[in-house]
């Protein structure tokens, strides 16, 4: 996708893929080492993008910027890597209950889905 992915992102909630992917990895494929992160790579150009990297751990194997986003400290990652997993739990939850709350959105002027979509555009 077009959208970048990085520390910011994921802490505000509006990426949750890696958080996920490096849980997986962690529990089912090796649960007995501490991640180094994730990175997500452009497959069009195969270029590094950003991610969520553990400062401590992992500053020295990637070629990112150390004001990077992607870069957070030991002290955020369980925070972070917590409040991703509690919202992808509440949104499965609400995907149970049928639950589809409107979102705020800025929408274009012909939107051929507009009787189902979720956003309350202006």
């Amino acid at each position: 996708g077009s959208r970048r992915t990085t520390g910011a992102t994921i802490e505000r909630g509006e990426a949750l893929q890696l958080p996920l992917y490096i849980r997986a990895v962690q529990e089912n494929l090796l649960p007995d080492h501490a991640p180094l992160g994730g990175v997500i790579y452009s497959l069009h150009d195969l270029s590094k993008k950003d991610g969520l990297l553990r400062l401590d751990r992992a500053k020295d194997y990637f070629e990112i910027s150390m004001r990077s986003s992607s870069l957070v400290p030991p002290q955020q990652w369980d925070e972070i890597m917590e409040q991703s997993l509690q919202q992808v739990a509440e949104t499965v939850t609400s995907i149970r209950r049928a639950e589809f709350p409107p979102i705020e959105d800025q929408c274009r002027s012909f939107c051929s889905v507009q009787e189902i979509c979720r956003c309350r555009c202006n």
